[in-house]
């Protein structure tokens, strides 16, 4: 999700497609809570992203990195403000991004 306010991805959702970024809703950024659940099925080569409740279309990809072992790995990824000030500046905006109660299952 972009979060930098001067970008014209600020609030968009977007998903892997194995390729590239692809937009898939939009969400308001706050400071508030919010519910995530991502599910990955390798076997049945599909994916369930729900955020407060809203199902987001999030397609089934492998991408292939040269060196990587085998393995599968799934990621949900939240971005803070990213913004660069500048080579001359002398301070930047501070952020953070807080994470509670997350636990990864296996089925």
């Amino acid at each position: 999700m972009g979060a930098h306010p001067w970008d014209a991805n600020f609030g968009k959702i977007r998903v892997w497609t194995g390729t590239s970024w692809s937009a898939a809703g939009y969400l308001k950024p706050d400071t508030d809570w919010h519910r995530v659940s991502f599910l990955v099925d390798p076997t049945g080569q599909r994916v369930e992203l729900t955020i407060d409740g809203t199902q987001i279309a999030a397609p089934f990809s492998k991408t292939t990195k040269n060196g990587w072992g085998t393995e599968v790995a799934a990621r949900l990824q939240a971005e803070a403000i990213s913004l660069y000030p500048g080579s001359t500046a002398t301070w930047g905006p501070q952020h953070e991004v807080l994470v509670k109660d997350w636990t990864w299952t296996r089925s």
